[in-house]
């Protein structure tokens, strides 16, 4: 092995090791989030330090978690991780170690990747297959216009729409992670890995999803995992000739310990597995498509907007004790509201319902002040809601649209199309 590739092997190693360190959180019973926390710790504490007294930026580093993978933060993590890489492979040089030796580190940091990979696989599948990550399209999805969509938006009802391909697609994920778990099909699992996220990052490149860094890296480990058999796909892609066979040999000579290696093997891949499924089957059951509807469940549109007797007009924008300008709209879905008002402002808001005492409580997700009491009754698909504050009453009268009224909903699946559906 030359210098060269010695130091490639051993700055891929480093790498990828510092990467992945803070995520085992969810893979490792017990003792995993424990490290995740002690190392995420570090971070939060060294990498400002870079940002304001190395770097010399002014505005504060946003570390607290906000659903994207593309923060500030992100990237300089990438930075320092690179830099210290490269450090620590330079430094590592002047240590020389057995081929042999040099050989099972990189061989044992292949087994380490391909179960961060398959397990990501399996987190990452098991959200599609229970149709959580796409999830049924809500009722502001279905009123949402084309052209007021953001371009993430766009690829997230796509997927929606479909729960038979967002299944499909996270079956061949699970697939995926599952053929990396074994030796003899990790270079087909590693080959679908690949194919998958380049896909991913694709996509998220294209629609502007902040997940493009992590997406690049789980492609980029696909690879990795694929370099020890670098020839051999060489001669069977490329060069059309016989591939050599390879025999995988017991990690340890002593049956005992190579039992116990299988018995680790089982029961770590059986949590994951278990913990995956159950917290998915919860999830649907809180917040997915199997999420029960309440009876206010639907998109209303607003026919009689009454504050203190007067009929209010679409062109009267005066607030009253919080309540806005007329509604055009009010979205109630399963876990919060959406009032739409007639300028098409929107006002996202947290609901309670009591059914017994007929009452629908609405509070703004970003004023808790702005908040809303309603006594409510319902009559066929039309809805009452009543509500005094002092001397101020406000009357709302609203007609029900159900889910199939909406054309995307009803369309539905056609093996004869003698004409295309495209409007």
């Amino acid at each position: 092995m030359n210098t060269l590739t010695k130091a490639l092997n051993r700055f891929i190693v480093i790498y990828f090791l510092i990467y992945i360190f803070p995520f085992p959180s969810d893979y490792i019973p017990f003792v995993g989030k424990y490290v995740a926390n002690t190392v995420q710790n570090f971070w939060d504490w060294i990498l400002p330090i870079v940002y304001e007294d190395v770097l010399g930026f002014e505005d504060k580093l946003v570390l607290e978690p906000t659903g994207s993978g593309d923060r500030t933060v992100d990237y300089l993590f990438l930075m320092v991780n690179f830099l210290l890489a490269i450090i620590v492979t330079v430094g590592s040089l002047f240590f020389s170690l057995e081929e042999n030796k040099e050989k099972k580190i990189f061989t044992y940091f292949i087994v380490t990747l391909r179960y961060f990979l398959a397990f990501t696989m399996f987190t990452y599948g098991f959200a599609k297959m229970f149709y959580l990550q796409f999830s049924q399209l809500s009722l502001y999805s279905l009123e949402q216009t084309f052209g007021n969509s953001s371009p993430m938006g766009i690829l997230w009802r796509f997927m929606g729409y479909s729960e038979p391909y967002t299944v499909f697609t996270g079956i061949l994920e699970v697939l995926g992670g599952i053929f990396l778990i074994w030796r003899r099909t990790k270079v087909l699992g590693a080959i679908m890995c690949f194919g998958i996220m380049l896909n991913v990052f694709v996509l998220n490149l294209s629609y502007d999803v902040p997940v493009k860094l992590f997406s690049f890296h789980l492609t980029l480990m696909s690879l990795v995992i694929l370099m020890p058999d670098y020839k051999n796909l060489m001669k069977f892609f490329l060069k059309n000739s016989p591939s050599e066979p390879i025999t995988h040999q017991p990690y340890f000579k002593v049956k005992r310990n190579e039992i116990i290696r299988l018995t680790v093997k089982f029961l770590l891949v059986g949590f994951v597995l278990f913990n995956g499924v159950k917290s998915s089957l919860q999830r649907q059951k809180e917040y997915g498509k199997r999420a029960p509807e309440h009876n206010l469940y639907g998109v209303y549109e607003v026919h009689h907007f009454i504050k203190n007797g007067d009929t209010l007009s679409s062109n009267d924008p005066m607030p009253l004790l919080g309540y806005p300008q007329k509604w055009k709209k009010l979205l109630i879905d399963k876990r919060d509201s959406r009032i739409i008002l007639m300028d098409d402002e929107q006002r996202a808001m947290k609901h309670e319902l009591d059914t017994i005492s007929k009452r629908f409580s609405m509070t703004s997700h970003l004023d808790e002040s702005l908040k809303y009491e309603f006594n409510y009754k319902q009559k066929g698909n039309w809805l009452y809601l009543n509500s005094e504050q002092g001397k101020d009453s406000l009357i709302v009268n609203l007609l029900r649209k159900k889910r199939e009224d909406f054309y995307l909903e009803s369309r539905g699946f056609h093996w004869i199309n003698d004409y295309p559906m495209n409007r």
